[in-house]
């Protein structure tokens, strides 16, 4: 991580900026009483020299643990960010109330500042006089972005990952139903038993509306229709690409909208949410399983990092909005992120091995089981001359009639269909398939309807331009066998069915729509993003921390609790520097003889009723978390305790409690608790950050 630490002189300014109170609050900490007359630039000269000495340098990198690694990373990942940017980083591992006295104890410790620009906000930044003792832990960013090894065995979500049969299978049913949707909106109930029999699992409506936000298919009267142009194009992406594109047309139908968005408005979206999911993706390990603030902070870095290259108001996933549920959401629909309980394991498909396998099994002589391994090109050839019958561990279609006269209509060539069954299978074709299939190619070929207004006949059709109700539509010859008629497609191949026509051939000659085939699903290039190019995680599994530091930090403290049970104080003394050290303030033996008039009651044990009250009071008027712990014999160990805000002290009956206002679970909602104040065996305040 390449953290530019300001200037000594810049960290000066800062400290000397604070207010005369907590200017000498802060030197009192460290040197005890200073003597009058006194010099703040001397002052200054003197918590330097001190700071940078060496053994006061190596007990501050001593005490840091874990957890202070973490927020010390993030203050440099995030680019010295506010106070509020990195309360939300952290939101979902830890609590308000937990960031608020980790930022406090690393300022009380010298390890982190805050600065001004100008007017505006307070921002946080890494004392450069630690420099020796901070650089080495911030090549450690991946402490920030914590992960497990992914469990062995099948996801804990309901829903099985589609894959390229899948999507194969989807688009047959989406071209085999021409009449899905009811009037007034929505599938047909009918449609909706087929396509959960069919899919079971999946949410077909939805994964039918991410392939219709990025053009694939298109609605039209009461049915889809296929963009084949699009879907040929689509086909030469990666396994991966598709699913990403995939993704990126699910987020889209999911996302609520106040008005209609045109389809090429939205379709123009779906690069961009791609190429977002291709970085996003790009940063997570497989075979790791992943909680959700971890990968809520890689959205933060990534915005941080790429916001203005990926057009960051057309993507819409904010880590603090509801595009971003929506946006983990598509990636699970569309197989790229499997849950496992809580957490959430990517799911990167492999691609295609080997040209010569079979890929299919011809289970009847008018059906065939897809394997894993067939290509999406090849599958998707089979779903337009194909109807599905059977997903899941299983994915089987069916040849009718009715299903490639289908595939004629699509442009495709029935007559290359015979080789490529016995390609994918690597065995001959059985001839009652052959037979049907050459016949029905020939049937749709006799009988040939233009879209639109053309009718063309095959030479020993032509008694059908005789027929009065097929005459009564012709309103010009235009060659033997073409006729240029009267009425729509519809209205003729009604009255054609009537006159005996059995197979009515109906081609598409382009899909509809101005977009460009070939900028609509561009490559999205390598998954894993270059330092130029986007965030990268540094030290992902290795803590910064050395294996021999809680040990040294144990020993110093042990030395200095030592060393204070021989020192004659008051109870109240003792107690709050017995409290410096458990918060690492204590850096050297010196500090242990400061003036204990400094000293400030932080905390209030037992029987002393006054000083708990008056600590609550402290708490409340400085708005600062308190620690809380009380008697409950429902517990075993007889304690319970409690992390939260003080917000009130109630007296009824002749008892006082306090009122408590906590997260109900990292970055929850609020409640609030009520503990009588004589239950309570420990209170204890956490300090306000003296630049505040």
């Amino acid at each position: 991580m390449n953290y530019q630490f300001h200037g000594a002189d810049e960290w000066k300014a800062a400290i000397l900026g604070l207010p005369d109170g907590s200017f000498f609050q802060l030197l009192r900490s460290v040197f005890g009483s200073i003597r009058t007359p006194f010099n703040k630039h001397r002052l200054m000269d003197d918590l330097t020299a001190f700071l940078s000495r060496r053994d006061i340098q190596e007990t501050l990198a001593s005490y840091i643990d874990d957890v202070d690694a973490r927020f010390i990373c993030a203050v440099a990942l995030l680019g010295e960010p506010e106070n509020t940017v990195l309360s939300g980083f952290f939101a979902g591992e830890y609590t308000a109330a937990d960031i608020h006295m980790v930022l406090v104890n690393l300022e009380e410790r010298f390890i982190i500042y805050r600065f001004r620009e100008r007017e505006g906000a307070q921002h946080l930044a890494l004392n450069p006089l630690l420099k020796p003792v901070l650089e080495g832990l911030l090549a450690h960013s991946g402490l920030l972005f914590p992960s497990v090894p992914a469990e062995t065995g099948a996801a804990s979500g309901v829903d099985p990952s589609p894959d390229d049969r899948t999507l194969a299978a989807l688009i047959a049913f989406a071209a085999g139903n021409g009449d899905l949707f009811k009037a007034e909106g929505g599938f047909r109930k009918k449609v909706q038993d087929d396509g959960r029999r069919l899919f079971p699992g999946l949410d077909f409506e939805r994964l039918l509306g991410g392939l219709e936000a990025i053009g694939l298919i298109r609605s039209e009267g009461s049915g889809f229709v296929l963009e084949r142009k699009k879907l040929t194009q689509f086909a030469t992406l990666s396994r991966r690409e598709r699913l990403e594109y995939w993704a990126a047309g699910i987020f889209l139908h999911l996302e609520p909208r106040s008005a209609p968005e045109s389809p090429g408005l939205s379709r123009s979206r779906a690069p961009i949410l791609a190429r977002f999911t291709r970085r996003f993706t790009g940063l997570l390990e497989p075979g790791r399983s992943y909680p959700l603030y971890t990968l809520r902070r890689l959205l933060v870095l990534q915005e941080r990092e790429e916001g203005d290259s990926l057009r960051w108001a057309d993507v819409n996933i904010s880590f603090g909005g509801e595009g971003f549920p929506r946006f983990l959401e598509a990636l699970e629909s569309a197989g790229l992120l499997l849950r496992r309980g809580r957490d959430l394991e990517p799911a990167f498909p492999p691609e295609r091995s080997g040209a010569n396998a079979t890929v299919i099994a011809l289970d009847s002589p008018f059906s065939c089981i897809l394997y894993p391994e067939i290509d999406f090109t090849d599958a998707l050839t089979l779903a337009c001359f194909a109807e599905v019958r059977e997903t899941g561990q299983t994915l089987r279609f069916e040849f009718t009639r009715q299903s490639v006269v289908r595939g004629l209509d699509l442009g495709q060539n029935a007559a290359a269909l015979p080789a490529l069954l016995e390609r994918l299978s690597l065995k001959p074709l059985d001839q009652n398939l052959r037979w049907s299939l050459e016949d029905w190619a020939a049937r749709y070929a006799a009988v040939s309807l233009q879209s639109g207004t053309v009718l063309v006949l095959a030479e020993d059709k032509y008694y059908l331009a005789e027929v009065r109700s097929v005459a009564a539509l012709i309103k010009r010859t235009l060659a033997p066998g073409v006729y240029l008629l009267s009425e729509d497609t519809g209205a003729a191949g009604e009255i054609l069915r009537k006159a005996g026509v059995e197979i009515i051939a109906r081609p598409v000659e382009s899909d509809t729509g101005a977009d460009s085939i070939r900028s609509l699903y561009p490559a999205l290039g390598s998954a894993v993003p270059s330092k130029k190019s986007g965030p990268s995680i540094e030290g992902a599994s290795e803590s910064p921390v050395d294996s021999k530091g809680p040990d040294q930090a144990a020993g110093i403290k042990d030395h200095f609790r030592a060393l204070l049970d021989k020192m004659q104080l008051s109870q109240t003394a003792g107690e709050e520097l017995a409290a410096r050290i458990e918060r690492k303030i204590i850096l050297c033996e010196s500090q242990l003889s400061c003036d204990t008039s400094i000293i400030e009651k932080t905390e209030a044990r037992n029987l002393d009723y006054v000083g708990k009250t008056a600590v609550a009071k402290q708490a409340m008027a400085l708005k600062s978390p308190v620690e809380v712990f009380w008697s409950n014999p429902e517990k075993g160990d007889g304690l319970s305790a409690l992390l939260g805000f003080a917000e009130a002290i109630e007296k009824s009956g002749g008892e006082t409690t306090l009122v408590i206002r906590t997260e109900e679970g990292p970055g929850g909602t609020m409640s609030s608790q009520r503990i009588p104040i004589g239950k309570i065996s420990l209170i204890r305040r956490s300090k306000q950050s003296i630049f505040e």
